[in-house]
């Protein structure tokens, strides 16, 4: 047998190397500059339709074009420049290609009068517009709720400063080497032996890339080598500004919950909520010195470190010439700047989950390459949302100590839907306190007691004709006293929240003192089968077992659901489905969802004399709160508490939109505290930041009338009735007969004249 010499062995080994490094060479990519990867959806909020005579101010309207990146200058020059004057703003918009078609870039001049767009005009011609669309939001680009997916930069799109001060503490030398800095490695290298531990690293800004494109994070011998490997191919095969611009589009800046940030764009948006394009000096060399250890100098969890990090780097940027002592001491002396920890949460992580969720039932691959999905939601309403539910938990919190927890598992929760009555978008969704701390969605994945939110369903059953007429009106006499049932073989004694009771009570102050027996006797008299038919016609699809405890809200249901069953009754019966996607874009291929008012699911006047009472429940009942609390627009609706206090609701609505808050433990622990206090008050608030909206009222339909009855008895309210309520009924229904415990005028008259007339005859 022919033995084999070293030399042949040395050859073979020689050559299989050459030939795995050609063959290496001839496949590693670079991602195409400015180019979106292939793969996950983009989700985008819904595009701002503008038009003359809407409701907008014009600092509403510079706040959607903050996140867009638009920049303010003296002068429109390009897409994406900003001129304001004080009553009109000039924008140059970018081009954006929308599911009905492409949307070219231009200038456009807005003006702003008493709360109103007024005009739309088109620069320079100054034509007038009738209708303009400003680009959506770009919500996320990833497989889950992560950031904000943002497009890769060209690297003449990336500030100077910004470049520099990454060079300068990253790769001085990154000009001039050729993907490997020994003079680097050999610093590194006497630092490390002289401390006994590892303090310095002596990767370049071309290994760094190669390590974050090809290779696994693990530190050992063998990968270091290959990074070296690939970094001397990388720079053989690619000019300097190919690499510097995938290095700054790939870089890791740190992590916020489950979410990577890479990329200085990306890292722009999160610490600072601004563009690349409008980092400072101090901010920008914050973000370089973050790349070196991103949890070590971390400025949300060591501001003092992340101070010197960021002096080290101005030091580096002022040694090597980029800026000079006065540029280093201001930029020094600059406070960080970052955005608080929760506005850097990502952008409706929740309401993503839920999107990325529905369309996998519905059989659409949302991965499928340059997805792009249009949402319904309202960029503006969403931030306004999520800021209400952390700022309402944190002043429970502190106003109610027992709700403290220490472990973030157990802390108090909250949840927000916002719907649009008139079409059934969701335009806001929080389904948590925090969705790096949880990414349960207890807006629509929680299922809940209602507790009272469920009674206006069975009052809706009530009001609702059957057989030509209703069971009940809004001034029908409900006996609150002592009840009895037998309840799946069970003795079931049910009692108001206060133990008293009041003896006759009309169904609205039944309803707006939101009382339990006189409910449940409404129940029993109209059937619980019916009040399932309405409660499922109103949109709750959640099991509704038909026991006499469903009329105070035993059977658990969501937020979502509820919100929707609400929604309904403010559209005048037509059946709100809530509709979190307008578009699917797949290709060549593009899905619509129809938006719109739904078919009329229950009728349209029970619903508005249901309407009519839960607009007590906010002016007398248990949600007067709320005028004290700022509410100063039309609206109706309920609070929802649980017999035991583990849930607190609130639900309600004005013409325009529907509103549900819920606050919990997800441990089921007791709140001790009600709808009113727990949930209302964030409703109101995320309520009253909604600019003022059209129509100023609940439309009356036809067949509705209204008659002034007095609360306590339901006659028509006489002079002498020390309280009046104007009262809607069905035509037909409305009562006849005068307050029989406070006749005035004529209706007095009448009496004493007949009674003087039969007194001779006793």
């Amino acid at each position: 047998m022919r033995q084999i010499s070293w030399r042949h062995l040395v050859a073979a080994a020689a050559g299989l190397l050459l030939g795995g490094g050609v063959l290496l060479y001839a496949t590693l990519r670079l991602p195409e500059p400015g180019v979106l990867p292939a793969g996950p959806a983009r989700i985008y909020g819904a595009p701002l339709s503008l038009t003359p005579g809407m409701a907008l101010t014009r600092e509403r309207f510079l706040a959607r074009l903050v996140p867009l990146g638009y920049r303010t200058v003296d002068a429109l020059h390009d897409a994406g420049d900003v001129v304001v004057e004080a009553e009109e703003v000039d924008v140059f918009l970018r081009p954006f290609s929308y599911p009905d078609g492409e949307f070219p870039s231009g200038p456009v001049r807005l003006e702003f009068a008493e709360g109103q767009l007024s005009r739309i005009r088109r620069l320079p011609e100054g034509e007038d517009l009738p209708e303009l669309r400003l680009e959506p939001e770009l919500l996320s680009g990833a497989s889950g709720a992560g950031l904000a997916f943002t497009r890769p930069l060209p690297l003449e799109e990336i500030p100077p400063h910004l470049t520099g001060a990454i060079l300068a503490v990253e790769d001085r030398r990154f000009l001039s080497h050729g993907g490997l800095d020994f003079r680097a490695i050999a610093r590194a290298a006497w630092v490390n032996l002289r401390h006994g531990e590892l303090l310095q690293g002596g990767s370049t800004v071309t290994q760094q890339l190669a390590k974050t494109l090809y290779l696994t994070p693990h530190r050992t011998f063998w990968r270091k080598v290959r990074e070296a490997v690939l970094a001397l191919l990388l720079e053989l095969k690619y000019p300097k500004e190919a690499i510097l611009e995938s290095y700054l589009n790939a870089v890791y800046f740190g992590q916020w919950g489950g979410v990577p940030i890479r990329g200085v764009e990306e890292a722009s948006r999160f610490y600072y909520g601004v563009g690349v394009e409008r980092v400072t000096l101090p901010q920008a060399a914050l973000l370089a010195a973050l790349i070196r250890g991103p949890n070590l100098y971390s400025p949300f969890r060591d501001p003092e470190r992340a101070h010197e990090r960021r002096a080290l780097v101005l030091r580096r940027m002022r040694e090597e010439g980029m800026i000079t002592e006065e540029q280093e001491a201001e930029a020094g002396a600059a406070p960080l700047g970052i955005r608080a920890p929760e506005e850097a949460e990502a952008q409706a992580p929740y309401f993503v989950d839920y999107i990325l969720r529905t369309l996998e039932e519905a059989g659409v691959v949302a991965e499928a390459a340059h997805a792009r999905i249009f949402t319904t939601l309202d960029p503006l309403l969403q931030r306004t949302a999520a800021a209400t539910v952390r700022r309402g938990l944190m002043r429970l919190e502190a106003r109610y100590p027992h709700l403290k927890r220490a472990r973030l598992e157990e802390r108090l929760q909250g949840a927000l839907v916002a719907l649009d009555v008139r079409t059934g978008a969701v335009l806001a969704m929080v389904g948590g306190r925090e969705y790096r701390e949880s990414q349960f969605n207890r807006a629509v994945q929680a299922r809940r007691q209602p507790g009272s939110l469920f009674k206006p369903f069975v009052y809706l059953a009530a009001l609702t004709p059957a057989d030509g007429r209703p069971p009940f009106t809004a001034a029908t006499l409900v006996e609150d006293s002592p009840l009895t049932l037998l309840s799946g073989g069970k003795i079931w004694s049910p009692e108001n929240y206060d133990g008293l009771f009041r003896g006759p009570v009309t169904v609205r102050t039944a309803l707006e003192q939101s009382l339990n027996v006189p409910t449940v006797r409404v129940a029993e008299g109209v059937g619980l089968e019916r009040i399932v038919e309405a409660a499922r016609s109103a949109g709750i699809a959640s099991p509704l077992t038909p026991v006499p405890s469903l009329a105070l809200g035993t059977s658990e249901v969501t937020l979502l659901e509820v919100t929707a069953a609400y929604a309904t009754l403010a559209a005048a019966g037509r059946r709100v489905t809530p509709l979190p996607v307008a578009a699917v874009v797949l290709g060549a291929e593009v899905y619509r969802e129809a938006l719109g008012p739904g078919p009329v699911a229950v009728s349209p006047q029970a619903a508005f004399v249901l309407t009519h009472l839960l607009r007590g429940t906010l002016e007398r009942g248990t949600g007067a709160a709320a005028a004290a609390l700022g509410l100063s627009r039309p609206a109706a609706g309920k609070t929802g508490t649980t017999d035991d206090f583990r849930d607190a609701w609130f639900v309600g609505y004005t013409p325009t939109i529907a509103v549900g808050v819920w606050v919990g433990f997800d441990r089921e622990e007791p709140l001790r505290l009600g709808g009113a206090v727990a949930a209302l008050p964030m409703w109101v608030d995320f309520l009253e930041s909604l600019p003022a909206e059209e129509p100023a009222d609940f439309a009356v339909p036809p067949g509705v009338l209204f008659r002034t009855v007095d609360p306590t008895t339901g006659g028509l309210a006489t002079w002498e009735c020390p309280v009046r309520v104007e009262e809607a009924f069905l035509e037909g229904t409305e009562p006849t007969a005068a307050c029989p415990a406070h006749p005035g005028g004529l209706f007095r008259w009448l009496r004493r004249g007949g009674e003087e007339t039969q007194a001779p005859q006793q």
